[in-house]
Formats: structure tokens, sequence, C-alpha cells
């Protein structure tokens, strides 16, 4: 039986995961996803960068890269 481990976020990295499930890109049906621009994040785009690196480090979110 696998073992539920448990990760703990901040307030910021909460709001930040909010603002992805309610941008209107996650409802497409191909998971969440959220362009990064500051109109559709409460965070601020320099907390923001930060956040987005501190949610990957702990394996909560990925990122596509497009160019």
């Amino acid at each position: 039986m696998e073992t539920e481990t448990k990760t703990k976020i901040t307030a910021l990295e909460r709001t930040t995961l909010e603002d992805i499930a309610y941008s209107d890109h996650s409802s497409d049906g191909q998971g969440h996803g959220a362009w990064i621009d500051e109109m559709y994040f409460r965070v601020p785009m320099r907390q923001l960068r930060g956040v987005i690196t501190s949610l990957q480090n702990k394996g909560i979110v990925g990122t596509d890269h497009w160019t």
C-alpha cells in the first residue's frame, strides 16, 4: 500500500494554483494550464516567477516552453 505524502504550500503558492485553476485556459479539457501574463494572476510578476519555480521544485506543476 502506498503511503500518502503531503506537500506544504505557501499562501502565494495557493493563490497561484487557484489563479491557474480558474483561468479560462483550464477549461479546455487538456488539464490545468495558464499563460504567464500579469493580467491572469493576482500575484505580482516578480513574485510569480519565484512561486512557479517553487511549485516546480515541489513537483506540483510542470511547464511547457513555447518559443
